[in-house]
């Protein structure tokens, strides 16, 4: 056995070890890509489903203020037209 030998086995070892490091941080790594790409979808697909219910919502309250305000000018103009033939009596 030359000294060469444990200095080999030694730089072997410590390079396998790096490898299984590097392919450990690699693989930890893609796992948090893979989170982020997920997690990124989930967000955008939550934001439009809310984006779409504020829309229909707004919409909805915009058809009743509509509504509301055109039942009160009928009523405005049934109590104009009421007091004005009370006073042409």
């Amino acid at each position: 056995m030359s000294w060469g030998s444990p200095f080999a086995t030694a730089w072997n070892a410590a390079t396998d070890t790096a490898k299984r490091a590097a392919q450990a941080s690699a693989e930890t790594a893609k796992s948090a890509y893979d989170y982020v790409a997920k997690k990124s979808v989930q967000g955008y697909e939550y934001t439009k489903e809310k984006a779409s219910q504020g829309y229909d919502y707004t919409k909805l309250k915009a058809h009743e203020a509509a509504d509301y305000t055109k039942q009160k000018a009928h009523e405005a103009a049934d109590y104009v037209n009421d007091k004005y033939a009370s006073a042409k009596d």
